[in-house]
């Protein structure tokens, strides 16, 4: 089924309130970017976020902190 044989498909200009109606929902979508936006940046980074949590781990294994605390002069 091509494009043109999808009868949901709108194909002429919207007419008198009709603008109105798509401008508030535009700015009502952009407004509501600002809570979703983080979200959807949570979401989509979810490799990020995993290697994080995962080197967060990894650092606080009793060995690196020991080395860590030679390395910085905190062992004295």
């Amino acid at each position: 089924m091509s494009k043109d044989d999808d009868d949901a498909i709108r194909r002429d200009a919207p007419e008198g309130d009709e603008w109105q109606y798509l401008w508030l929902g535009a700015q009502r979508g952009h407004k509501a970017w600002m809570i979703v936006g983080p979200v959807h940046a949570v979401v989509t980074n979810w490799k990020l976020i995993l290697g994080a949590l995962a080197f967060v781990a990894w650092i606080n294994r009793p060995e690196i902190l020991a080395a860590l605390d030679v390395l910085t002069g905190g062992g004295k």
